[in-house]
C-alpha cells in the first residue's frame, strides 16, 4: 500500500506487511532509490525482486527484475557480473517528497538547480513505425560515470532512468 505522510516535508512510504521503506531518488555519486543502490549486488535483493518475462531487444544482454515490494513499476536491470546497473521508473518516482512522473521538466529543473548536459529528440513508434512521438531526452551525467536520464513527452516527464555506464 502507498502511503504519503507529512513530518516536516512529504515523505513516501511503502509498506509491505511490517516493513515500511522511505524510497527517496539520491542524485549524488551514489545513486540510489530506496532498497535499491546502483551497483550492488543482485543477492542483496533475491527476496523482493521476480525476472521479468519482457524481452527488451536484441541489444539488451542484461538480466531484467521487477521489485515485488512496491504497488507500481520499478524495473532493474542487472549485469552479467550480477551488479545492478538500471533503475527505471514508468509510473512513479519520489524525489523531495515529490512524484517526478507527469511533473512539468522545467519544474523538474529548477528543483535540482542543474542545467542538463545533453538534450536530444527521439521518435518513439506508438502504433507502428508510421505514427510515434517526439520524445526529448534531458541527460545528466554525475560523477563515477552515473547518468540520470529523463523522457518527456509535450514537456511532461513520463519516464526516468538512473544507471551506471561503467558497469559490464
Amino acid at each position: 500500500m502507498l502511503n504519503i505522510k507529512k513530518k516536516g516535508k512529504n515523505i513516501v512510504e511503502v509498506t509491505n506487511g511490517k516493513d515500511k521503506h522511505t524510497f527517496e531518488l539520491s542524485l549524488d555519486s551514489l545513486f540510489s532509490y530506496g532498497l535499491f543502490s546502483i551497483g550492488a549486488s543482485i543477492s542483496n535483493y533475491q527476496n523482493i525482486i521476480k525476472e521479468d518475462p519482457i524481452q527488451y531487444g536484441e541489444w539488451d544482454t542484461n538480466r531484467n527484475y521487477y521489485a515485488t515490494n512496491v504497488d507500481y513499476e520499478l524495473c532493474l536491470a542487472f549485469s552479467n557480473t550480477g551488479l545492478l546497473q538500471t533503475i527505471s521508473f514508468y509510473e512513479h518516482c519520489y524525489f523531495k517528497g515529490r512524484d517526478l512522473i507527469g511533473m512539468n521538466i522545467f519544474s523538474f529543473l529548477s528543483l535540482i538547480n542543474k542545467e542538463p548536459e545533453k538534450v536530444d529528440i527521439d521518435w518513439i513508434p506508438t502504433k507502428d513505425e508510421n505514427h510515434g512521438q517526439n520524445h526529448h531526452c534531458y541527460v545528466f551525467y554525475y560523477p563515477q560515470k552515473k547518468v540520470l536520464q529523463l523522457w518527456t513527452w509535450r514537456k511532461r516527464i513520463n519516464n526516468i532512468m538512473i544507471f551506471d555506464y561503467s558497469i559490464d
